[in-house]
């Protein structure tokens, strides 16, 4: 890292922004370890505190709590982030409805289809 002539490092590198923090408010943290879950219980437990954190506050909410604090977690504890992290996907698999495809509808957006020769 090149050094300015004060001895600082240079901390305005071209391509970087500012530092991000990522702060879960305590009650936010606290407020799955009500319903019981932990991310050192066994996955059926956690499952069903998370059922119950799901009629609580709802899908959208449980999976953002779950995803923010996997988050912060991620250098700190990462066995205990990709515990959360897999959490939140069974939470956003099992509850949050996808949007379901017409019959006549194709995935895919004219310009990326595949043409016909």
């Amino acid at each position: 890292m090149p050094l300015h002539t004060t001895g600082q490092p240079d901390s305005v590198k071209k391509g970087r922004g500012k530092k991000r923090w990522f702060y879960v408010p305590a009650e936010e943290k606290d407020s799955l370890r009500s319903e019981g879950y932990s991310p050192l219980e066994p996955q059926a437990a956690r499952r069903k505190a998370l059922a119950k954190a799901v009629k609580e506050y709802g899908a959208t909410e449980t999976f953002r709590k779950l995803m923010s604090v996997s988050n912060v977690t991620k250098r700190s504890q990462p066995e205990n982030s990709r515990i959360y992290h897999s959490d939140a996907r069974w939470v956003s698999e099992t509850y949050i409805p996808k949007p379901a495809l017409k019959t006549n509808e194709h995935p895919l957006p004219p310009s990326l289809r595949k043409k016909k020769r």
